[in-house]
């Protein structure tokens, strides 16, 4: 099942901009693309979501020593994330990831083909914005553009889920 926070983004990007989407894409090893998109003019993307109210959350530049912990394997102690809320995390465990650079070839998307995007609630500051186009990322910060596309929100009854509850909320 796909998790609320990337339904949201997945609506934005299929009703707000009219672009074609596939979610919740199972590669080996339990790994997962949240969002791949392909808009008007064939362009493609590969969206990641890191999405959370908490101020605490907002997405930053560097992982720091506090963002891994250490775990038990079977093979003996091994850092992993704790924390996935900075752009290192998205580029080492989901954009940079083999297993899901091979899945992609199944879409023809193929590196250098598509534009990443990680979409989050807030950024911790400017220069997370400056770090991630600096490893070619787009930074979504959807407390943004919700605004928007809330707005771009019409009458018509609608079937799903989370654009009726965004119709709700509008009335409000």
């Amino acid at each position: 099942m796909t998790e609320t926070t990337e339904r949201i983004v997945e609506s934005f990007v299929r009703y707000y901009l009219r672009w074609f989407t596939n979610s919740n894409i199972k590669a080996k090893g339990n790994k997962e693309i949240d969002i791949l998109a392909i808009d008007q003019h064939g362009n493609k993307f590969w969206i990641e979501c890191g999405i959370t109210h908490l101020k605490t959350w907002a997405l930053k530049s560097h992982a720091t020593e506090k963002d891994y912990q250490n775990i038990e394997r079977k093979e003996g102690m091994k850092k992993a994330w704790r924390h996935k809320n900075s752009v290192d995390y998205f580029i080492s465990c989901k954009f940079d990831d083999p297993k899901l650079k091979e899945k992609l070839k199944d879409f023809n998307f193929v590196d250098g083909s598509y534009t990443k995007i990680i979409a989050c609630w807030q950024v911790k500051d400017e220069n997370v914005i400056k770090y991630a186009k600096s490893k070619d990322i787009e930074i979504w910060q959807l407390k943004e553009r919700m605004k928007d596309f809330i707005k771009d929100i019409g009458e018509s009854h609608y079937e799903d889920p989370i654009l009726r509850t965004l119709q709700l909320v509008k009335k409000l």
